[in-house]
């Protein structure tokens, strides 16, 4: 009896899960911001799905390679690292990005998708979108700051008469946004669950899709739940052509590592797949400390009630305050913060006076970040404008100047054709040549000739340098001065951002806390004041929240 009730719950838990879906989706909009990141990740979240789950997982991916075809263009951007006479020279490659059976990325297919290729009553979706994100921008172009209609950026290119161009404008082809995909999800997808994945900027406006401001209060329309790597107002981190050495960290790695278990920049094993989202997200918010403040719709929804309801207080009352919540998801989401104070104060010393204060004390290191993030931003853009304005008005014109004379420019006969190339661009079209040449015309030339290809991004790579050195090499001491005084800028500015990358990440990590913090002085708030209605619905949240993937 004992055997046959083990196989009756085994056959019922497996046709459970036979129910479900799953969609991977990434745009990247062209080939030259669809880095290689966003490759490797929808890759192998997409074949470590797919191998282990017993249902339809399927992948929209940028122009949409695959095992059996292949466009007539690469459609993914890597940086390739190579020795040279003046050091380490990065340079743009293009690749396919294949994957097997792998979609264009669309909109049209993403709309199809959902029309088409969903099941009717499904137990549970998921969806996992590894792209770029950005806040909605009108048709004047500039971008809604209230980030109440965040985009996924899809891919929105065509080739026609060989040159790449866009398939339509930014509302009706590129963007993807919240308000699009939630009428999706709720009218074309009938299940239970609809449990989200994200690691692009701006993706914590997702979670506007389950909630929403009701009578001056926070609400949650129950049924969509997810998990983001950042707030709806700031860009996250990661998403990178060059996934070399240490630089290269932030939520979308390590969400990706803990679900699929695997180093997918090295292709290694590092330990068994987790089962749900949830899983993976808590391991990731341990280990990812960069900018990102990754947050559940649980997280998003207690946010929004922590301005109205002084959460501070409740929180700053200390353990017997935090006591009066009895939930095993209050005391996991406690003892995960203290988990990120600790890791912080490892990380970043200097942060530890900050970590130990209260809540506003909190917010006050939080704004002076804010203000010193800002200054040193701005500097970085003076130094840079600087050094633009000698480099167009001086070094540039004198080039161009040599180039007209028939100089050879101690070029070789290549270099000086794609420098003539380059400069026939700039005439064309009136933006800067190397642009044109990385977004529209270098995919198609790694596709057809990649031994051209090659030459020509090591050149564009090159070509800032190389017209110093020779305005230098003129031996003219003013003109030497003037290099000099060029690339102390260009330094300076560099070590502006650097210190300013310092600060961002030590901010968002403050504010991380800061949110976590405000999280749980809601929670505690609404259990005392014993708010029915927000209580049920914050648990069913965290019961959506919690949905396997098997």
């Amino acid at each position: 009896m004992n055997l046959i009730f083990f196989a009756y719950v085994c056959l019922v838990s497996a046709s459970v899960f036979a129910n479900n879906q799953l969609l991977v989706l990434s745009g990247g909009n062209s080939p030259s911001g669809n880095h290689y990141s966003q490759y490797l990740q929808t890759n192998t979240i997409y074949s470590d799905l797919k191998e282990r789950l017993d249902y339809p997982v399927s992948v929209l991916f940028a122009a949409g390679n695959n095992e059996t075809s292949k466009t007539a263009f690469a459609d993914v951007h890597k940086t390739e690292k190579e020795s040279s006479p003046s050091g380490l020279l990065n340079y743009d490659k293009y690749i396919y990005g294949v994957i097997t059976g792998n979609r264009p990325a669309t909109k049209t297919n993403v709309i199809s998708y959902f029309n088409k290729d969903v099941k009717p009553k499904l137990n549970n979706f998921f969806l996992i979108v590894t792209d770029h994100g950005m806040p909605f921008y009108n048709s004047e172009g500039q971008p809604d700051l209230t980030y109440s209609n965040n985009c996924i950026d899809l891919w929105n290119i065509k080739l026609e008469n060989n040159q790449i161009q866009d398939i339509g404008n930014f509302e009706q082809a590129r963007c993807l946004s919240q308000k699009e995909l939630n009428v999706l999800l709720r009218q074309k997808v009938q299940a239970k669950n609809r449990v989200f994945a994200m690691s692009q900027c701006f993706s914590g406006g997702f979670h506007q899709m389950a909630v929403n401001m009701t009578q001056g209060h926070p609400s949650i329309n129950t049924g969509i739940c997810g998990f983001t790597a950042i707030t709806e107002d700031t860009i996250a981190s990661g998403c990178s052509p060059d996934v070399d050495g240490p630089s290269y960290q932030g939520y979308e790695r390590s969400f990706t590592e803990q679900l699929t278990g695997i180093d997918y920049v090295n292709k290694k094993r590092l330990r068994p797949g987790k089962k749900s989202f949830k899983d993976a997200h808590e391991a990731a918010v341990l280990e990812d400390l960069t900018v990102d403040i990754p947050l559940s719709t649980s997280d998003y929804y207690l946010w929004k009630w922590s301005s109205l309801l002084g959460s501070h207080i409740a929180f700053e009352m200390g353990a017997n305050y935090l006591s009066k919540v009895s939930s095993a998801e209050f005391d996991s989401k406690l003892q995960l913060t203290k988990k990120m104070e600790a890791a912080v104060k490892v990380k970043f010393p200097e942060l530890t006076s900050a970590v130990n204060a209260s809540i506003k004390k909190l917010e006050q290191h939080v704004k002076q970040l804010e203000n010193k993030m800002a200054e040193q931003e701005a500097a970085g853009e003076t130094l840079f404008a600087q050094f633009e304005k000698l480099y167009y008005e001086l070094a540039y014109s004198v080039w161009i100047d040599q180039l007209i004379s028939g100089k050879s420019m101690n070029l070789t006969i290549e270099e000086l054709q794609t420098e003539k190339f380059i400069v026939q661009l700039e005439n064309s079209t009136g933006s800067s040549g190397p642009r044109v040449l990385t977004r529209q015309i270098l995919p198609i030339m790694w596709s057809q000739d990649p031994a051209r290809a090659r030459s020509t991004s090591i050149y564009i790579s090159e070509r800032q340098n190389k017209i110093l050195d020779y305005i230098a090499s003129q031996g003219d001491q003013e003109l030497k001065n003037q290099v000099q005084a060029m690339k102390t800028l260009e330094q300076n500015g560099n070590l502006a951002y650097e210190n300013l990358d310092v600060l961002s990440k030590q901010h968002g990590l403050l504010r991380r806390l800061l949110i976590y913090r405000q999280v749980l002085g809601s929670w505690v708030v609404l259990n005392l004041n014993v708010n029915v209605t927000a209580l049920s619905d914050l648990q069913s949240t965290l019961e959506c929240e919690q949905t396997p993937l098997f």
